[in-house]
């Protein structure tokens, strides 16, 4: 039996781990994504990919997603032939450790919220339910983008690095980022092949953000946001269907995002316009300092 930890891992290890997934999710009958991006991580030198084999074989991994310098949020699969074990506990004891390096205390449990065992693990953990997060998908079969957007309202894409300081001010304005966190993913965003993040502009006015991903023939849109003195007004649909506008005479297929619960007027906008929820994931939230090294 060993541990092995990655900052990153490579296409080999992408594959190993989406069979593993596979395999779980299917046990499970779930279809939680892998989530293994870790290219948006705010601290490029932490381990964010823990493994354990035995005799060689991958049993259980845990992938840590932390864009932010307060928190991160971890996920992970455990070969159903191998639970009970102790090897994920294993795994979670060097996760936390190199949280605490970083001076990380509050860390994420996210579960597919059709996992069964998701309760039981986090009162295990002691680790309590923090949020509900809504998947929503939107299968693209004709343009629905309405009529009667603003035509006061342009949507720009970010193309220089010159442009970062508006986009760091927009993000702290809106969510209330730390500059640094919102300098470093802006620069993760800028320098991605398959991400960019846009600006909308009304009457010529920086007021609002929103970024996309593209996998294939999927995008994956997240990042919405207006500034306060502008929201209720319509500028977020507005930016959201002049985005799915552009999507659409690509080759996308599938438009998917995530939506915080406690958050029912974006919920409610998405939904509007043909969103379907797709799946629930469960956050559940623990102080690295509560678990017992032990």
């Amino acid at each position: 039996m060993k541990i092995e930890k990655q900052t990153l891992p490579d296409e080999h290890l992408i594959e190993q781990l989406k069979e593993l997934e596979s395999k779980c999710n299917s046990y499970d009958n779930i279809q939680s994504s892998l989530c293994i991006d870790v290219s948006l991580n705010y601290y490029k030198e932490m381990n964010s990919i823990f493994l354990f084999y035995f005799e060689e074989k991958l049993v259980s991994f845990i992938a840590v997603f932390a864009p932010l310098k307060h928190e991160i949020e971890i996920c992970g699969f455990t070969d159903p032939s191998f639970r009970q074990r102790g090897y994920f506990r294993a795994l979670l004891k060097e996760v936390i450790e190199e949280a605490r390096r970083f001076k990380i205390k509050d860390i994420l449990f996210v579960f597919d919220g059709k996992f069964s065992d998701a309760k039981k693990i986090g009162e295990k953990l002691n680790a309590k339910l923090y949020l509900t997060e809504y998947y929503l998908s939107y299968a693209i079969t004709k343009d629905k983008c309405e009529k009667n957007i603003n035509n006061s309202l342009v949507l720009k894409k970010v193309d220089s690095s010159n442009e970062l300081p508006l986009i760091v001010e927009l993000e702290k304005e809106i969510f209330k980022e730390d500059e640094a966190v919102a300098l470093s993913l802006s620069k993760s965003v800028l320098v991605s092949s398959n991400r960019a993040q846009y600006v909308g502009y009304y009457n010529k006015k920086a007021i609002g953000l929103i970024s996309v991903e593209i996998n294939k023939d999927e995008a994956i849109i997240f990042g919405l946001g207006i500034i306060k003195d502008f929201r209720g007004k319509g500028h977020a649909k507005d930016m959201l269907c002049i985005l799915m506008h552009e999507l659409n005479n690509k080759d996308i297929v599938k438009i998917s995002l995530e939506v915080d619960s406690r958050n029912p007027s974006a919920l409610g906008l998405y939904l509007s316009y043909g969103f379907e929820r797709d799946n629930i994931y469960e956050y559940f939230r623990l102080n690295s300092d509560a678990i017992n090294d032990n």
